[in-house]
């Protein structure tokens, strides 16, 4: 896993516009979205979360706090039939999407944001 300033350098505002650039220049490229248990939570907040969805595979990261929730939230429910079970993790990038998967790793406090600004400081 490594953070990355992507949307920055792409000049990107929207999730979904760095998917689709990224997936336009990289067509050969088999991307899995990483994300945070808390913001599976928020998802349905997003600018065309369901196309976000089924546009590519994602790995939800399992954060501290209120790990259940997130699993249990409009997102996760609506697309239940496309999670895949943990241990199956390593096939994700070969399903078609909408598949995801919910990763209970060992969980650090520490927000994508404040590693980058660590990097960046």
């Amino acid at each position: 896993m490594r953070v990355s300033d992507i949307e920055l350098r792409y000049k990107t505002q929207y999730t979904i516009d760095l998917l689709q650039r990224l997936i336009q220049r990289h067509p050969d490229i088999d991307f899995v979205f990483m994300m945070g248990a808390d913001n599976l939570l928020q998802l349905p907040k997003w600018r065309a979360w369901r196309e976000i969805i089924e546009t590519v595979q994602i790995a939800v990261i399992a954060r501290p706090g209120s790990p259940i929730k997130a699993r249990l939230g409009q997102a996760a429910r609506q697309y239940s039939h496309a999670r895949i079970a943990e241990d199956q993790a390593h096939m994700l990038k070969y399903q078609t999407a909408p598949a995801w998967t919910y990763l209970t790793l060992p969980l650090d406090a520490q927000s994508s944001s404040a590693i980058r600004a660590k990097r960046s400081g």
